[in-house]
């Protein structure tokens, strides 16, 4: 549960040679972003109560509003001064503490570092999945401030996401949050045929509120210098991003259970037999498993690249070899990966150990060339599954009133140059959503590819369990 209390009104606080998580529990402000330019909003009026969702749209019209009537006043350094955030840690820390440190500025950076969260309005309009997945990982360089632990990205058409600081909490605990907010505007009328927000209880009265506060910054020349630096990096780092986002509507996690098989290891098994189709080897891989169990757990590693996996991928791309012996080896490489998980779960996981001893080891002086191995070796697949319905009073998500509502999960960037990074959701019996990234910079990957081949590989595997 420590992990919920920091997902609002935290911030990574950038430095030389470390960041420092801070977290704010008297925060009563979001800050808004419109056209690049920073709004103050308070959420709780003079009586301490938060706004209501009319109040609340009211104020958010008034920023856009005064969004629109000021922007020919912002140069494009205020409004990209976000992009600060996107440079190499140690470069940001000393550009906050030179420049950002003191008058104005160090008020406005205040403000947005102990806002319970930030919202950006953009004008982007996603042509799909993938364009939608790509904007919410880095966003057009310049209007995510990256160091909060939750940005709220609207886009013009309606739809949004989130872009979550990792060092404060894993996925799971965000999506939790999440689904508890998106389920609420399906099962509930949050909003009338217009668009406009219902009106609240009316025992509720609010009380006074303030106006949005602008907020506004001092640029030097210098300055202004590192924002177009910290710009050119994001827009450079950012097309390099090769991300391709499926919806895998064919069949789903419930075709994978009549064949008796955990759909997690199914997966698994197929993002290896994918990656060796395409490269003719194996690699090491990174499955996130949560270690819930106990107080202040985060996570484990599931070394999905088993020797009963190699097994079973090297006599799945012989053509020669019989179904049932394919079969046998599929299920036993499922059961492996399924004992590596349970044993991740439960801290019977090796790699938080080792890395606890490498710490030890840097702390008391000494060096160990196999700690040092083990840890820098590259996660040339970094893979994770993204929980699904964590809410338990939830309807059925396989009905099918509810096959446009599902949410399509979230995806992160490769932790290799050279590998993949891999991010897959069971919303339903029916469907799974894919997120596969990697870098066009490295001339031995395409998300593209990898994705057809994952799907093929997919297909292959299902085949094995269909009667002749």
């Amino acid at each position: 549960m420590a992990q919920y209390e920091r997902l609002f009104s935290t911030v990574r606080i950038p430095g030389e040679d470390t960041d420092k998580i801070l977290h704010c529990e008297d925060s009563k402000h979001i800050v808004v972003c419109v056209k690049g330019i920073y709004y103050k909003l308070d959420i709780c009026d003079s009586k301490n109560q938060f706004l209501s969702p009319t109040t609340l749209e009211g104020q958010l019209n008034w920023i856009v509003k005064d969004a629109e009537s000021q922007s020919d006043y912002y140069s494009d350094y205020e409004k990209s001064i976000a992009a600060l955030t996107a440079l190499k840690r140690s470069q940001w820390a000393n550009i906050r503490k030179k420049y950002l440190s003191s008058g104005v500025n160090r008020d406005s950076r205040r403000i947005i570092e102990k806002a319970v969260f930030c919202v950006t309005l953009t004008d982007y309009v996603p042509n799909s999945l993938t364009d939608k997945g790509k904007f919410l990982l880095h966003g057009d360089g310049k209007s995510i401030w990256f160091d909060k632990s939750l940005n709220l990205i609207v886009f013009a058409n309606g739809t949004c996401g989130l872009n979550c600081e990792h060092t404060v909490a894993d996925a799971p605990a965000m999506a939790h949050m999440w689904e508890y907010t998106m389920s609420r505007e399906v099962l509930e009328k949050l909003f009338d045929e217009n668009g406009n927000c219902m009106p609240f209880s009316r025992d509720f009265k609010q009380a006074k509120t303030k106006l949005p506060h602008r907020l506004i910054w001092e640029l030097s020349s210098e300055l202004k210098s590192s924002i177009q630096e910290a710009v050119n990096f994001s827009s450079l780092s950012n097309a390099d991003l090769d991300l391709e986002v499926l919806d895998h509507n064919q069949w789903g996690k419930g075709a994978i259970k009549k064949c008796k098989v955990s759909p997690d290891a199914f997966v698994q098994l197929a993002l290896q037999l994918a990656y060796y189709k395409d490269s003719k080897k194996f690699v090491q891989t990174y499955e996130a498993s949560m270690t819930r169990l106990y107080q202040g757990g985060r996570t484990e590693t599931v070394r999905s690249c088993t020797i009963e996996a190699k097994d079973f991928v090297l006599c799945m791309v012989q053509n020669k070899v019989e179904k049932e012996v394919k079969r046998k080896l599929l299920n036993r490489a499922a059961a492996k990966h399924q004992n590596l998980y349970r044993d991740a779960m439960n801290g019977k996981g090796i790699d938080r150990h080792l890395f606890a001893l490498y710490v030890a080891c840097k702390g008391l002086g000494y060096e160990s060339d196999f700690l040092h191995k083990i840890i820098t070796r590259p996660w040339t697949l970094s893979t994770s599954q993204t929980p699904h319905t964590q809410l338990t009073a939830l309807p059925d998500a396989n009905l099918h009133i509810f096959d446009d509502k599902l949410g399509a999960g979230g995806g992160f960037g490769p932790v290799s140059d050279e590998g993949y990074g891999v991010s897959y959701l069971f919303p339903s019996d029916y469907r799974i959503f894919f997120h596969v990234s990697s870098k066009h910079c490295c001339p031995h990957t395409s998300s593209k590819k990898f994705l057809e081949l994952l799907v093929e590989s997919m297909n292959e595997m299902l085949a094995l369990f269909e009667e002749s």
